[in-house]
């Protein structure tokens, strides 16, 4: 999540030892501020915001009826002004007990999420990558998350290293085929050791559905995992394997 133009540069991997997406964030951000470092994660821009909210935002410092808190749902005028957007945009025309104006956008997904669960569904289906905040959305909501298996590939000069990821709770867990066995026993060590914790299945280069022959070096199979590890955004994930993939473990 931020990347280097020359001076100071990290990784989501290096940036956190694990905690709530609050304490992550600062910490991206302080890495961030390093000379010579951009900061691609959270979009600060780079210039001034719209002189016409800014001059309408100190216009409504003036406004006398603007000085206490405001209706739970929104201001009446802000509602309204809201469903004409709406119906200009989409051709979408809702009543104005439909429409409720939140304080964040975090807000706004959460009381989202609450309001479609109802009659015992309450399963939320994601895939990855996702917005970190859902998880704890779809959590405060009440609700149970799904996380579906991502396949992808991650480009090596040697190799592409194929793998698996689903999501769950709790740190994550890396789990690495190797040379002996198959996916299928790998996907029985995570089933019975790990069921509810986040994993990624990776077969090693040379192996199982990954490209670059059974000669690599074994520092080059430790490299690639370790750039899996960052091109995920593992944060300190516990390591286990099968075969081979024990001993890189």
């Amino acid at each position: 999540a931020v990347a280097s133009t020359g001076g100071a540069a990290a990784s989501t991997r290096s940036a956190s030892g694990g905690g709530s997406t609050g304490a992550l964030w600062t910490k991206l951000n302080a890495l961030g501020a390093r000379p010579g470092a951009v900061n691609m994660g959270q979009g600060y821009p780079d210039f001034a915001g719209s002189p016409v909210a800014r001059a309408a935002a100190a216009e409504a410092l003036d406004v006398p009826d603007l000085n206490q808190y405001s209706p739970i749902n929104g201001l009446p005028a802000l509602r309204e002004a809201v469903r004409a957007f709406y119906e200009k945009r989409y051709g979408a025309s809702y009543a104005d007990d439909e429409v409720v104006v939140t304080t964040s956008g975090q807000e706004a997904l959460v009381s989202a999420l609450k309001a479609c669960f109802r009659d015992g569904k309450r399963g939320v289906v994601v895939m990855e990558p996702f917005y970190p905040f859902l998880a704890p959305a779809v959590a405060a909501a009440g609700a149970v998350f799904v996380g579906g298996a991502e396949r992808g590939a991650e480009r090596r000069g040697f190799a592409d290293l194929r793998f698996e990821r689903w999501s769950g709770d709790g740190p994550p867990v890396m789990l690495l085929h190797g040379l002996f066995g198959s996916r299928a026993d790998v996907e029985r060590l995570r089933a019975d050791a790990f069921p509810d914790r986040a994993a990624v299945l990776a077969d090693l280069p040379g192996h199982g559905e990954s490209g670059g022959g059974l000669a690599c070096a074994f520092d080059a199979q430790v490299e690639a995992v370790l750039a899996l590890c960052d091109r995920l955004d593992l944060v300190e994930p516990d390591l286990a394997g099968y075969s081979l993939g024990g001993r890189i473990a």
